[in-house]
Formats: structure tokens, C-alpha cells, sequence
């Protein structure tokens, strides 16, 4: 068992989680004791030990297995020993097409499954969020010497024997480079905050990798596991890092996975064969003998392919509607059928606590210690409460995302949390709205003659208007208009900016309208854990992480909010490796972000894919890892 790692799921208290979508009618439940001090907390012998390997099956749990529409269960058959590459050929159809086969140069999904035909990690995640083993010999953990006990060192066993595509030895030295590869902010790697943390890298020997961790680590396998731990190949890579990144091999990598890139062009499509070097084709993988991704014209075109013409095995990056979706995967004969899985990265509403008026100057979105000043009505709890609640997240859901999306009112998501999830969310009625007006009246908001509400404050009338930004598409806009309409029914004048997301999702150093900055009072963005473990996620609203100016704007509190007692807590999460205390911090951390509303939960992303009714082998992910991420194991059924 892994006893460092811990799903997100197992911190989910169901019975405190309802916060920040409904007023409470008593304070937030007490944390439970924890005495301050640095020696690691262990739970009581009766203290269930969950771990990632434990985690139970969403059926097993109670919660709906990942809807599949009309699908029947397939019993799914072994691929016979020596017959690699029998399966004939692999048509992918992507609604958006790749433009690198380098996953740290990763643009989007479409990018980070065209490489991981090729590239590898040392670990992978399965949708359920078990670490596998794949360039490492073993997975890291206290038990085998892997992890030390005081979570600063974790020392990789590679596997021996693997060799690139080209021949020579995978070793050591490709995962050090690797490591240097991303870590150069010249670069550009998408990934390059997975390593932040690691202060040395060393190789003891040929097939071992040691990292020292800045500080304490109970994510052994952050940098090195799923979708940014992809290994480039020393040797190809070395004279292409840094300021030459984007030029050389991208679209031809060597890798070590089952294929091999055979013809590439960006943009369009990529033709892939057997790598005659996989170190599993004696055990008759991968199956199909070529592969096909190919950049469908647009989204519709590609879940067509799949579901309807049968021009492709499987269809990926599909922002569909669903009602579109739906018809097609209804057509008689349907060559296919839809399949999603609930993500672990939510949409929520972030609310400034600082005040973003122009007229500050400089000191726009400021702490106060710093010069600025606390925003005029969201310091308020009772109104960041009064605009959660009513905004209904299922009608947002069914009208706007459909398949893409699951309602959801909790800070950590994760596989198995549908069912409380989705009754963590209570109805919104005309009570609610009810509510949500008379907590704004408590707050000393009230209406005025033009339907808006108002205050005094110091001799001023101010009254209640909301920049509400987000980034720039369909569907991000269309929720933007759903919640407006939410909020102006309750009397808040409500401003819609929708930022191209090339500038929104800028270094806020450099650009004033990037979400960092967040000179507007309310914006809607998503995000969530990178792994199972959700202690780098919840660091996110540590005081630390507040972003200020004097810091260039960098940090991950966008909010600007933080608390000693959830600093505290932190800091006993991030020492603490007993899996039972572990799940009980992070879940009262959690408590903590919604009690207080940081932020606002809105709906977990689902992966949504389609694929052929005779394709075998899938295991839809996207969850922590590339959807492609035992393409390996596909295979062709009768």
C-alpha cells in the first residue's frame, strides 16, 4: 500500500461539506484539537487507514459508476502473447489538432495524449488514482526505503534493460536532464511548477534517481508521475533546451513507450508505429499495429467520426453541446457510444477581498497592510454567502455544460465523490432567494428605488455593483450570464468582462487584465489537484501564496485570503504522514475554505470522450493522467 498518498475522495467529510452553498445556521464546526508542534501527529490505533490503493470503486461506495450511453458491457479479452500489432490500425479524431509531441510544450489535451503514445513517465495514475509503475522499477514509500521518514528524500529504482527507440539505454541521466529541461524558466514549460519543490537531483548510480524536497514532501511522486513527468531523451533533447526549445525534435521524439512517430505534421495529423523496441512486445503489446491521430475540423466533426461514421476509434477534446452529442450518439446504427468520468479540477467563483477601485492606483487589489484597502461589501461574509447560494448549479449544469460537468459544492473533488457532491448542493428556490435578500438586509444593504442594492457608509451611498471576469469562450460566457441573472434578481448590479484567455491566463507581472492581478471583484476560473493528494492544491490558500505587487504578483492565492488557523493546520498537513490524521487535516481544511467562502465551488470538469463499440481496453482518464495513458492495453474486439 502507499501509505504517503491518499485520494482526495477520503477527505470528504459528507456531513460538513454543504457550506458556501447554503447559509449555516451555526458557526463552522470546531477543528479538531491539534497541539502545536513539529513532531508529526499520529492518529489513534482506531483511526482508519485509508491509502490510494484502498480507495474503494465508485460502485463499491455507493456512487454511479462514469455514465456510459448506450453502452453494454463488453467482457474484455486478453491480448494473446506475440501477436503485437495485430489489431490492425488506431484511428484517434481529436476536435482540436496537435501542434507538439512534447508534453512539457503541451498546448492542450490534444498535445499531451499525442505524446504519451511515445514519451513515458516513471509512474503513472490510473482514473482511480493508483500510482503504477511504469520507467520505475517500484513506486516510492516508506516501506521500501523509497521515502525517508521525515518526507524530505524519495529515491526512484529504475527499471533496467529499457532502451529508446534508437537503441540506447534509458538511464539515470535522461530523468536528470529531464528535471533541468523543465526546470529553465526560458524554456516555457507548461509544467515547470510540478518541480518547483525539488532543491537537488542527484543519480547515485546508473538506475537511481534521489530528490531532496525544499520542503517536506507528501507527494513523493509530484514532478516525475503522470502527464508532467513525461522522460526526454538526453541525447536528442540536450542542444534543444532553454531559449531553443522550440525548435528540434517536438513533433519527433524518441521515446520508450509503444510507438513510434512515423510521419507528423502540426496541425493536422500523426502517423505512429510499433516501436520494435518496446520492452513489452513479447507480451503481444501495444495491439494495434499503427495509430492515427488525426485533427478533426472542429469538435462536432470528431464525435461524428466516432459515434455515427465509424471514420475513427476514438474522439477526444469534444466541447460539444450535449444536446448535439446526445443525437448523435442516438442515431440508428450508432458505430459508437459516449463515455465520461468526473475530473478532479472545479469551476468556482473567486471573490477579491481587497478592493480593486482604479482610483488606488497602485494599490488596486492590495492588502491593506500594504496600502491598499478591504473590499467595501465581499469582506463581508454574509454577502459572499447571499451570492453562493443562489446560484443553482445543477440548471447551470444542464443548460450550459451537460456532459462536461457535475455539480458540485465542495472545494476537493475526486473519482468517487459524485454522490456527495452532487447532495452537497441543496435545491434553490424562492426561499432561497428569500434567504439571500435577508442575509444582504442583515449586512445593512438595502433595496433602492432602482432595484439595486444600497448602503451608507460614512455619509456615501455606495452602491452594490459586481465586475464579475472570466475568460473569453461560449461556455464560460453563457454560465457568466446565468449567474448575473442569479445575482441581479437578489439587487446586485452585475458587469460581465470576458478577458481573451491568451490574456487572462498571462503573467500578471506584464499584464494588468491577467487573472493575477484580478482588478475586478468576483471572476470564475477553474483548477484543482494535480495528483491524488491534495496538499499542493489546498497550499493554494495559505497566506504565503497572497499575491501582492511588491511580489511581481506571483503566488496562487488569487483571493487574497488567508487565516492563521488554516496556516496551522497547514502546517501540520504537510509533516504529517499518518494516512488516517492526513485524511482528517485535509478535510478540515476544507471546511475552513467553505465556511468562510474563499471561494465557491461551482462544478467538477468531467473527461469526455466517444468511442467505437469495438474498441476494447479503454480506461477513460483525464482525471490525473493522459487519457491515452494505457493505450498499450487497447485492442480490437470481435
Amino acid at each position: 500500500m502507499l501509505r504517503y498518498l491518499h485520494a482526495a475522495v477520503l477527505v470528504l467529510a459528507a456531513g460538513i461539506l454543504s457550506a458556501g452553498c447554503a447559509p449555516r445556521p451555526a458557526a463552522p464546526r470546531a477543528p479538531v484539537a491539534v497541539a502545536p508542534t513539529s513532531t508529526p501527529l499520529r492518529a489513534p490505533a482506531t483511526t482508519p487507514t485509508p491509502s490510494l490503493t484502498s480507495t474503494p470503486s465508485p460502485r463499491a461506495s455507493g456512487a454511479p459508476a462514469p455514465a456510459t450511453h448506450n453502452a453494454t458491457a463488453t467482457p474484455t479479452p486478453t491480448i494473446p502473447p506475440g501477436m503485437a500489432g495485430a489489431c490492425g490500425m488506431l484511428r484517434l479524431s481529436y476536435g482540436r489538432p496537435p501542434t507538439t509531441l512534447n508534453s512539457h510544450l503541451a498546448l492542450g489535451v490534444q498535445d499531451i495524449d499525442a505524446a504519451r503514445l511515445v514519451l513515458e513517465p516513471l509512474a503513472a495514475y490510473s482514473p482511480r488514482g493508483e500510482a503504477i509503475p511504469v520507467l520505475a522499477a517500484e513506486i516510492p514509500t516508506i516501506a521500501n526505503s523509497g521515502v525517508t521518514t521525515d518526507f524530505l528524500t524519495v529515491t526512484w529504482k529504475l527499471k533496467t534493460g529499457v532502451v529508446w527507440s534508437d537503441g540506447s539505454d534509458f538511464t539515470a541521466d535522461d530523468v536528470l536532464f529531464t528535471y533541468r529541461y523543465v526546470s529553465d524558466p526560458q524554456t516555457g514549460a507548461v509544467d515547470r511548477t510540478a518541480f518547483d519543490n525539488i532543491l537537488t537531483i542527484s543519480a547515485p548510480d546508473r538506475y537511481t534517481v534521489r530528490i531532496r524536497w525544499r520542503e517536506a514532501s507528501q507527494q513523493p511522486l509530484e514532478g516525475f508521475t503522470g502527464t508532467s513527468g513525461q522522460i526526454l531523451q538526453r541525447r536528442q533533447f540536450e542542444r534543444f533546451s532553454g531559449g531553443n526549445s522550440r525548435g528540434g525534435p517536438n513533433l519527433a521524439p524518441v521515446g520508450t513507450g509503444p510507438y513510434i512517430v512515423r510521419e507528423a505534421r502540426a496541425g493536422d495529423r500523426i502517423v505512429y508505429a510499433v516501436n520494435p523496441l518496446y520492452r513489452e512486445r513479447a507480451r503481444g503489446k501495444p495491439c494495434f499495429g499503427e495509430v492515427e491521430l488525426e485533427g478533426a475540423p472542429d469538435p462536432v466533426t470528431a464525435a461524428r467520426a466516432a459515434l455515427v461514421t465509424g471514420q475513427a476509434d476514438y474522439a477526444s477534446v469534444l466541447p460539444v453541446d450535449s444536446a448535439m452529442l446526445d443525437k448523435l450518439a442516438a442515431v440508428a446504427d450508432a458505430r459508437g457510444i459516449l463515455i465520461t468520468r468526473p475530473g478532479a479540477g472545479v469551476e468556482r467563483l473567486l471573490f477579491n477581498r481587497t478592493n480593486p477601485d482604479p482610483a488606488l492606483g497602485d494599490y488596486r487589489s492590495e492588502l491593506t497592510e500594504r496600502g491598499g484597502a478591504a473590499h467595501p461589501f465581499l469582506s463581508d461574509l454574509r454577502v459572499r454567502r447571499a451570492m453562493a447560494m443562489v446560484i443553482d448549479r445543477t440548471a447551470l449544469v444542464a443548460q450550459v455544460y451537460g456532459h462536461a460537468a457535475t455539480p458540485t459544492c465542495l472545494a476537493l473533488n475526486g473519482v468517487a465523490a459524485l454522490v456527495t457532491a452532487m447532495a452537497a448542493c441543496p435545491p434553490v428556490t424562492d426561499t432561497t432567494f428569500l434567504s439571500a435578500t435577508t442575509l444582504l438586509a442583515d449586512a445593512g444593504w438595502y433595496a433602492g428605488s432602482d432595484g439595486v442594492r444600497h448602503k451608507i457608509v460614512r455619509g456615501q451611498d455606495i452602491r452594490m455593483q459586481v465586475l464579475f471576469q472570466t475568460s473569453a469562450n461560449p461556455l464560460r460566457e453563457r454560465a457568466a450570464a446565468y449567474i448575473k441573472a442569479a445575482w441581479e434578481r437578489i439587487g446586485i448590479d452585475t458587469r460581465i468582462r470576458a478577458v481573451p484567455a491568451a490574456v487572462f491566463f498571462a503573467n500578471p507581472e506584464f499584464n494588468a487584465s491577467a487573472a493575477g492581478r484580478f482588478y475586478a471583484d468576483v471572476q470564475m476560473l477553474g483548477g484543482g489537484p494535480d495528483s491524488p493528494d491534495p496538499a499542493s492544491f489546498l497550499k493554494t490558500w495559505t497566506c504565503a501564496e497572497i499575491r501582492t505587487r511588491l511580489q511581481y504578483w506571483s503566488g496562487n492565492n488569487y483571493e487574497r485570503a488567508c487565516t492563521r488557523e488554516y496556516d496551522r493546520l497547514f502546517g501540520h498537513l504537510v509533516r504529517e504522514g499518518e494516512p488516517g490524521w492526513r485524511a482528517v487535516l485535509a478535510s478540515q481544511l476544507q471546511e475552513i475554505l467553505l465556511s468562510d467562502l474563499f471561494w465557491s465551488p461551482l462544478f467538477v470538469r468531467n473527461t469526455v470522450a466517444a468511442q467505437s463499440r469495438t474498441l476494447g481496453g479503454v480506461d477513460l482518464n483525464g482525471v490525473w493522467d493522459s487519457e491515452l495513458w494505457n493505450v498499450a492495453d487497447w485492442r480490437r474486439l470481435n
